[in-house]
């Protein structure tokens, strides 16, 4: 018979385990649900309202892990813990202390439980190769809201009427299809000659009408996205290998001048410059020069310090009609780098840069340490498409907006990519590993 300690030991691991399958099986769930809430598929269960319940439940589940306080010492939460920590100071100063007071509080509740939540996801993993379940249900979900929708125009004819699917908005479906790029092309890069298998023919078509949503989005900071992740995998992957994509997107680009009449200016006039009927300079300016030019005012007058987080410098104050959502105040950002200075100053933009040099470097780390070469070609597609969407947004600014799609998203794919990093360091240098799940630090 079991003494009472041991019951409560017993119990003890029991509740432990149960949290740690909760985890396994909800975060990849509710990584697609959290993007579906920026969407009109399903608005009674998907949308932006309901979101904040479902990042309540994400937190719950984080929190009662094992691992989750030990996980809050990790040196890359410390510096998210800054970040924030500068974003409520701001509150001092803030033109409308309620509004950056709200924000900082919903940013709080989002970045942290997210990026642990992926941090502990990946370390309980069974392998490394696991982390691609991660985007099981991203693929089926991205996929559902582009081929949902009807208006737009065909990958070979020309305009501006961008097609959206049900996302809503052209550029972040354009941004969903790039998500599911990731592993879509990683599956199609490697399956090891099980290509005319029933799954191979899906994961290859699933790829295919990706990348037909993603051009016919016309969305440039999608594309350039993936195009940036596509070349990290590039870079990363073997000699062999690279012939092969070279050679191959060689002919492809040799048949597409054959059969496409003036293939060249299709592509201008397609993606570069959306079918505007203007140049690049017009192009740009016909959707971004605006836009820009107040956040770059703004930027400059935010100088070290900022105006708040979550301030636009000069608008009418009356328009926020209090709580935690800014709707009816403000002005679209369009620049991430200039957005951070405008609300956060240049303290908050070192702050935000030394987090991410810190997170790169980690992943530098991990890539000279491993010793299979197919984890350090992971770990350049799946690094590459991280810092893609940092350059993606200095064209949407939704690293100023922890509520969006977008950036929900980011932390917790954060949060994955770090805690792969962290099991490769691990397993292949214990003299600096850290076991994030059992807590102990190999000396």
């Amino acid at each position: 018979m079991q003494s009472a300690p041991d019951d409560l030991v017993a119990c003890v691991k029991c509740l432990d385990d149960m949290s740690q399958r909760y985890l396994s099986q909800l975060l990849p769930a509710f990584a697609a649900v959290l993007m579906l809430c920026g969407t009109q598929l399903f608005p009674v269960l998907l949308n932006p309202t309901l979101r904040w319940l479902y990042i309540v439940i994400i937190a719950g589940v984080v929190v009662l892990t094992p691992g989750f306080l030990k996980s809050m010492k990790l040196p890359m939460t410390n510096f998210i813990l800054v970040f924030l920590a500068w974003c409520f100071l701001t509150v001092l100063w803030s033109e409308i202390p309620r509004l950056s007071l709200y924000k900082a509080l919903a940013a709080s509740s989002i970045m942290i439980p997210l990026f642990l939540g992926g941090v502990l996801w990946a370390s309980y993993q069974q392998n490394l190769d696991d982390i691609w379940r991660f985007f099981r249900w991203l693929i089926p979900a991205a996929l559902l809201v582009a081929l949902s929708g009807r208006a737009g125009q065909g990958l070979l004819e020309q305009g501006q009427n961008y097609y959206s699917g049900l996302a809503g908005n052209s550029n972040f479906l354009g941004w969903m299809m790039s998500v599911i790029f990731v592993p879509l092309f990683w599956s199609f890069m490697h399956r090891r000659g099980k290509s005319t298998s029933l799954k191979g023919i899906m994961y290859t078509a699933a790829l295919l009408l990706s990348l037909y949503y993603l051009l016919i989005t016309q969305s440039r900071g999608a594309m350039l996205t993936t195009a940036f992740t596509a070349a990290c995998y590039f870079f990363s992957t073997s000699s062999g290998r690279r012939s092969k994509i070279l050679t191959t997107s060689s002919l492809v680009l040799m048949v597409c001048f054959l059969v496409i009449p003036n293939f060249g200016e299709f592509v201008y006039q397609k993606f570069i410059i959306k079918g505007s009927g203007t140049d690049i300079s017009g192009s740009w300016g016909l959707s971004r020069a605006s836009i820009f030019e107040a956040t770059l005012a703004g930027a400059q007058k935010g100088a070290f310090f900022g105006g708040g987080y979550g301030i636009s410098i000069g608008s009418d104050p009356s328009g926020y009609s209090g709580g935690f959502t800014s709707v009816g105040y403000g002005r679209e950002k369009g620049n991430a780098l200039l957005a951070v200075v405008e609300e956060l100053g240049f303290i908050g933009l070192l702050i935000l840069l030394a987090t991410f040099i810190y997170f790169l470097r980690k992943a530098r780390s991990a890539y000279k340490k491993s010793l299979e070469k197919s984890h350090k070609i992971q770990l350049g597609l799946l690094v590459g498409y991280a810092a893609g969407m940092l350059i993606m947004s200095n064209f949407e600014a939704w690293l100023v907006s922890p509520g969006s799609p977008e950036s929900l998203f980011f932390w917790v794919y954060l949060g994955v990519i770090y805690g792969f990093c962290l099991r490769i360091i691990r397993d292949y240098d214990y003299s600096v590993g850290v076991d994030v799940i059992n807590g102990r630090k190999y000396a």
